[in-house]
């Protein structure tokens, strides 16, 4: 994800991410669309 170069995440990953950050998917997560 830090690199741009990813093509997915799991949903515990996520889940994870924002329990810690006490946050939504998109709060941090952006749609491209490419």
């Amino acid at each position: 994800l830090k690199t741009g170069k990813a093509k997915a995440i799991r949903f515990s990953t996520l889940e994870a991410i924002c329990k810690v950050l006490d946050c939504q998917p998109a709060d941090i997560l952006e749609y491209s669309g490419k």
